[in-house]
């Protein structure tokens, strides 16, 4: 279902980078400054949207902190925001970067993938262990 899923992604991906190279007006740039802005936001939703197929392959934590932390710096670069909404939206970038620091450990993402490993080599070795005393 994942795997559809990202399928699915890419192929609108794919279509939305299309649509923002016809989209580009290099005329328009120069007459209304706000076309920029526009720009930006479908650029950067590109990029989230290409590390979100990344993190459905993945699935590891670190893709996921990435992922929100460009979210958060999407928001905070694209829209016209307060003061005080942009001091939430550091924060939460920098207990992003925290929570990655000090509280994510590595091994924890890899458990899953050693213990399948682990499984596979000693089913095959007892294969090979059963084939040996059966002749």
């Amino acid at each position: 279902m994942e795997i559809l899923v990202g399928f699915l992604m890419l192929a609108a991906l794919f279509a939305a980078l299309g649509g923002l190279v016809y989209m580009i007006n290099p005329s328009s740039l120069f007459t209304n400054p706000t076309v920029f802005s526009e720009y930006l936001g479908i650029a950067s939703t590109i990029v989230i949207g290409v590390e979100f197929v990344k993190m459905l392959s993945t699935h590891t934590l670190d893709s996921v902190i990435d992922i929100m932390s460009l979210a958060i710096a999407r928001q905070m670069i694209t829209e016209h925001t307060s003061p005080l909404e942009n001091l939430f939206a550091v924060i939460g970038i920098a207990l992003l970067y925290l929570v990655r620091k000090f509280l994510y450990i590595k091994q924890l993402d890899k458990i899953e993938h050693v213990k399948i490993l682990d499984f596979i080599k000693s089913k095959k070795q007892k294969e090979g262990e059963t084939d040996v005393t059966t002749k």
